[in-house]
């Protein structure tokens, strides 16, 4: 996909669905049967809905134009954190400041507008808001933090983070779904027991990450053994059907 384009989907992504959330929420809360079934992961839906598409596409299409901003300026400087010192620290600081004043004006909205913070409520926008910029908080920390840990443990740290959609759709049903509740994991647990739950469905979703990317190791191994193997024999079956002509006997020149 160009550039350009990829920039415009970004926008368009990390703004509409954030403004029209409270609108789609109030109207698609109530909804039952088959199609509450089918717009509840799109949409808020009653009992359905955990983690909907609106507005929760906005932070992919934020982190999209976050990298993209990043690429451009690092193209000449190549650091290992992925955009220059600057611009990490530029990152940092301006993630804080949103953070903070969208937390502020999303508190500010509940309290003028009354009810509870909800996907059907204006301030859940100035509340995506502001966990957007904590995420791009964390994207900015691990910039900075990319050329101060050691190689081995950094590697170890982006193969986590190039499976990390992995992750988050291994937690999900722990932690949403069925199985959290078979479980006992996902309600009236004492603070301990979070914090032990939490851990260790951390470590088994990192877990998971990384059997993944060893078995498709394993398997591109095996695949580039296999086509190596294939052009061998090949190779043979060529020279047995196609044998070298005999060179001619040299005449000797000795008198």
């Amino acid at each position: 996909m160009d550039a350009g384009w990829l920039t415009k989907v970004a926008v368009a992504l990390a703004v509409v669905p954030v403004l029209v959330c409270p609108w789609v929420s109030a109207r698609t809360h109530g909804l039952t049967g088959p199609v509450g079934w089918v717009v509840g992961p799109f949409a808020d839906v009653a009992d359905i809905t955990r983690m909907p598409v609106v507005p929760l596409v906005a932070w992919v299409a934020l982190g999209v134009l976050v990298v993209q901003a990043w690429i451009a300026t690092n193209r000449d400087v190549r650091d290992v954190a992925g955009a220059p010192p600057r611009v990490v620290r530029w990152t940092l600081g301006l993630s804080v400041a949103c953070a903070g004043a969208f937390t502020w004006l999303e508190h500010g909205m509940v309290a003028a507008l009354g009810g509870t913070l909800s996907r059907a409520h204006p301030g859940v926008v100035a509340n995506a808001m502001q966990l957007g910029a904590r995420g791009v908080f964390v994207l900015g920390l691990g910039a900075w933090c990319a050329p101060r840990i050691p190689h081995r443990f950094r590697t170890a740290l982006v193969r986590l983070g190039q499976g990390s959609l992995w992750a988050y759709a291994f937690h999900v049903p722990f932690c949403y779904g069925a199985p959290g509740r078979w479980l006992g994991v996902r309600d009236a647990l004492s603070g301990p027991e979070c914090v032990v739950a939490a851990t260790g469905l951390v470590l088994t979703s990192a877990g998971v990450v990384w059997a993944r990317a060893w078995f498709a190791q394993l398997g591109s191994s095996r695949t580039a053994s296999g086509i190596d193997a294939g052009s061998k024999r090949a190779s043979g079956a060529a020279r047995r059907s196609n044998p070298s002509p005999e060179r001619p006997a040299r005449k000797s020149t000795r008198p």
